[in-house]
């Protein structure tokens, strides 16, 4: 037990400890951080969804898109920020492919994730990722 473990992934242990810090958090909370919290849980399961996130707070998704109106925000902005989150911390662990990366935040193809992050970042993932470890 006292030895370490040479497979451990820091980037993702951090990632886990935040959301099990978030889950725990008895503050109030608003719903775009429900929702924010519930893509970043859903999306590497491929069940990051308007319909499965109202699901999860057992509101229709009307009325998740009246609440997040009403918080200055939208699902597909929430989805965006979450994925751009991840793709940062899953591109900076080197022993992750682009192509399982892609598919963690719910892209069909490569192509379609590097069109996304080469919008997003300026730069495709190789590019990134190249860069990230130059730095």
């Amino acid at each position: 037990m006292d030895r370490p473990n040479l497979k451990a992934d820091d980037e993702l242990a951090l990632h886990a400890r935040q959301l099990l810090e978030a889950v725990m958090s008895p503050a109030d909370r608003t719903a775009a951080q429900d929702v924010s919290q519930l893509i970043q849980l859903l999306l590497p399961s491929g069940r990051a969804t308007i319909q499965g996130c109202a699901a999860a707070l057992g509101v229709t998704v009307r009325t998740l898109q009246r609440m997040l109106d009403a918080e200055g925000t939208s699902f597909s902005m929430l989805l965006n920020q979450a994925r751009m989150q991840l793709a940062t911390q899953f591109l900076s662990n080197p022993r992750l492919r682009v192509t399982d990366i892609a598919d963690m935040l719910g892209y069909g193809s490569i192509g379609a994730f590097t069109r996304w992050h080469s919008a997003a970042f300026g730069r495709t993932p190789r590019q990134s990722r190249d860069h990230r470890h130059r730095v």
